[in-house]
């Protein structure tokens, strides 16, 4: 009756412990910035109680467990009370680890480090009052004496074999976060555990656009307008590359990896753009090619946009030819570089430029090109249409461009013309609605929510005095620049959620049921959504397809190509060429399924139908989709196959493999 009674106590205290740092944790600060950088969490009424019942659940199963093993019924020693206070924390450091790895909840350390602290003095506390209150505490006289005689068991049974197990038990959260940080690659890991564990299955899925197609870390594709089929593939280190449907390697068209340099974070090729004349014939073809990356240099970083000429016959020509239009000092952090290059309706150059980690930069626009998204006439057509450059950036160059007349802060005193709208914090991705022309962005988020703007001319989209439809830290700034101009959506962060992938207006005939709607990814979570409105007109988020690949190695755009495919670029390793560009399929039919509907197709043909019931073109889509990428469209092994794969790998065009196999053999694989 006794353990039974301690342990309900117990949970009671764990109860009351969680209840507390549920409300203090963003008041109580108890990891220094020198020590971790962290973004701080918030958690909603529904998220605390998940937590709350974690904990419960954690603390019960770590009291009961060592009671029955024990069967100790001295519950006020010295000995006792220091083995529970513990398991107290340690019920607290494995609560937190059970919350990091298998919830989508927003992860704060500080929330988990305060729920340890908490529990650990809320324990002490009340063992120290109840046993000297039962004459326990191995018979201390006063509370000041079983205080000592509690932190004296406690550093004893620190060096006991269980006090040793359970301080590496309590450790483990702490090195799993640790490692979390360091290693890019253990994150990425951690993240599918994590989403494996939260999302659940969906009705569509991924599969490659092109078959056996090898490129490293693409960040954007653009496609040829005369022959769609013909697709240019940005790379991040900085190489173009072009696509020929059916060919098996691609053309380099540009390299300017040695102006890039180090690709890290969020740095190096990031956007491109082609000139709306390139595919015209003659004299009225302007073969431009115009890129935004960032240029790190002996500890320095610039971000530039660049235009280069393609008419040159060989790659060391064209990449030679670069002309600097935009570049920008800043910081080395790495962070918010934004990266989207497009042009509009209208002909005109518009591109993205995040804050870039500095604070300076929000809500002006008389400093820098930052924290913003520009509009500018590449073509310099002067007139009615656009005047020359007014003023230069602080610790910047411009040239080779003018100001089109009609953008918003044209003539506003001290202005930086180029901006088209401010008060963004990273807007990565944006592009226009090819039906109705609005710009539509993805700005990625800071510490609570990221959101999805429909973006104006003049618009200020509220960072840092709001932060989607959450007030920010700062106020709002009087007089405010440009027009005051909330999102259309936000969504808060999760455990893994928290990086938007701007996307597209889909406006293709192949889905349907996703004409018109906003299509983006997540690429912290991996996850393609869209925008869509419930019965009551609320704009909500609907899943559609999830990929394994999160961070720095998950999804770096969402596109539509000209035959009305939803596309993703998925990144990859930096040393591995096994970036991925995919294309969205409705269903989510595995390949098991898939051969065994051909096989059932095969057995109920008429048995006196003699030669081949299945024809190649039943077999090629799912070769294709799922055989492909490893032996090739021709059934040679993939280049990118890794050697010792090579060796178990058969080469179904060899023919060699193919005499050491029947015909009948072969048709049925």
């Amino acid at each position: 009756m006794k353990r039974i009674a301690v342990t309900g106590l117990e949970i009671i205290l764990v109860a009351s412990a969680i209840l507390v740092t549920n409300e203090i944790y963003n008041y109580v600060n108890l990891i220094p910035s020198g020590l971790m950088e962290y973004q701080p969490g918030y958690l909603s009424g529904e998220e605390k109680f998940e937590v709350f019942r974690i904990y419960l659940f954690v603390g019960a199963f770590c009291f009961i467990f060592p009671k029955i093993w024990t069967r100790s019924n001295d519950i006020v020693s010295v000995k006792f009370v220091s083995r529970e206070i513990f398991l107290a924390a340690l019920s607290s450091s494995l609560s937190s680890l059970w919350v990091f790895l298998f919830t989508n909840i927003f992860f704060d350390p500080n929330h988990a480090l305060v729920g340890i602290v908490t529990v650990f003095l809320l324990f002490f506390i009340v063992f120290l009052i109840v046993g000297t209150f039962l004459g326990g505490l191995d018979e201390a006289k006063s509370a000041l004496s079983g205080a000592v005689r509690i932190v004296a068991g406690l550093f004893g049974y620190l060096f006991s074999v269980p006090g040793i197990l359970i301080v590496i038990a309590m450790l483990l959260p702490v090195a799993t976060a640790v490692q979390f940080k360091r290693d890019k690659d253990f994150a990425n890991g951690i993240n599918a555990v994590r989403a494996l564990m939260t999302q659940p299955s969906l009705d569509w899925r991924f599969e490659p656009y092109r078959a056996s197609l090898t490129v490293t870390q693409p960040i954007f594709v653009r496609f040829d307008a005369i022959a769609p089929e013909r697709m240019l593939v940005l790379e991040r280190a900085g190489k173009l590359l072009a696509f020929d449907k059916g060919k098996p390697e691609p053309e380099l068209l540009l390299d300017f990896t040695d102006r890039v340099g180090e690709v890290a974070v969020e740095k190096g090729a990031l956007g491109f753009a082609l000139h709306p004349d390139f595919w015209k014939q003659g004299a009225e073809r302007k073969p431009y090619v115009y890129a935004y990356y960032t240029h790190s240099e002996e500890g320095q970083q610039r971000n530039r946009l660049s235009r280069f000429d393609l008419s040159p016959p060989t790659v060391a020509e064209r990449s030679a030819g670069e002309f600097i239009m935009v570049d920008l000092q800043r910081n080395n952090s790495g962070f918010h570089n934004a990266g989207m290059v497009a042009f509009g309706p209208d002909g005109f150059l518009y591109f993205a430029i995040g804050d870039a980690n500095d604070v300076t930069n929000w809500q002006t626009i008389g400093k820098s090109l930052f924290s913003g998204i520009f509009r500018i006439d590449v073509d310099s057509r002067g007139g009615d249409i656009s005047h020359p450059i007014t003023r230069q950036p602080d610790a910047g160059v411009t040239r080779g461009y003018m100001i089109p007349n009609d953008n918003p802060f044209v003539g506003v005193d001290n202005a930086l013309e180029e901006f088209w709208a401010v008060g963004l914090r990273n807007p990565f991705r944006f592009s226009f609605d090819p039906q109705t022309g609005e710009m539509w962005a993805g700005d990625v988020g800071a510490e609570r929510v990221e959101e999805v703007d429909v973006v104006v001319s003049g618009g200020n989209y509220q960072y840092p005095y709001f932060e989607g439809f959450r007030k920010g830290e700062q106020e709002k700034p009087d007089p405010l620049v440009g027009k005051d101009s909330p999102p259309v959506f936000a969504y808060r962060h999760t455990a893994f959620e928290r990086a938007i992938i701007g996307g597209s207006v889909y406006r293709g005939t192949k889905h349907e049921e996703l004409s018109g709607k906003y299509v983006f990814a997540d690429n912290g979570s991996g996850t393609l959504y869209y925008l869509d409105r419930d019965s009551n007109g609320e704009v909500m988020r609907r899943s559609l397809a999830k990929i394994d690949k999160f961070g720095y190695v998950g999804i770096s755009s969402v596109q539509e190509s000209p035959d009305g495919d939803i596309l993703i670029t998925v990144l990859g390793s930096k040393d591995k060429p096994n970036g991925e560009i995919l294309r969205l399929e409705k269903g989510s039919e595995p390949f098991i399924d898939q051969l065994k509907a051909l096989w059932a197709k095969q057995k109920t043909e008429d048995a006196g139908n003699t030669g081949r019931q299945i024809s190649l073109s039943d077999i090629r889509p799912v070769y294709v989709e799922n055989c492909a990428r490893c032996h090739g469209v021709d059934g040679k092994i993939a280049t990118e196959m890794e050697a010792d794969v090579v060796k178990i790998m058969p080469n179904f065009a060899s023919p060699a493999w193919q005499s050491s196999r029947t015909d009948k053999y072969i048709e049925e694989v």
